[in-house]
């Protein structure tokens, strides 16, 4: 029991049983869901592009020099103060450590005194 419609000059069939699935409507409902998925899309290129948009007014505030220099020479220059940063933090853990020591010497030359003075 199949016929065949014709709409729009495309052949569709449609099945006319007990539980029927009318074809048209399938693609209709598939249309739909197309047309969704479109919208979400363009949701999503529109937010895109306000990011971009927000992440050119940043990089506007930077400086002229930063903003001439190219992605693999701004993450050399990181990498460097990264670098420094590990340096500095090296210096102070030594700088510490002698201050202890001359605490401990201080402390040291302190009893000497102490003593020799007791002793006289």
């Amino acid at each position: 029991m199949n016929k065949q419609n014709i709409f729009e000059g495309k052949r569709y069939e449609v099945l006319n049983l007990g539980g029927s699935i009318d074809k048209e409507s399938d693609v209709g409902k598939k249309l739909l869901d197309i047309k969704a998925k479109g919208s979400q899309l363009l949701l999503e290129i529109s937010e895109c592009k306000q990011t971009l948009e927000q992440e050119s007014n940043i990089t506007a505030s930077f400086p002229a020099a930063v903003q001439e220099m190219d992605k693999k020479s701004l993450e050399e220059e990181y990498k460097a103060l990264q670098g420094d940063g590990a340096g500095e933090a090296e210096y102070f853990q030594s700088l510490e450590e002698r201050i202890i020591k001359m605490k401990v010497l201080e402390f040291l030359i302190l009893l000497n005194a102490v003593a020799d003075w007791s002793t006289m």
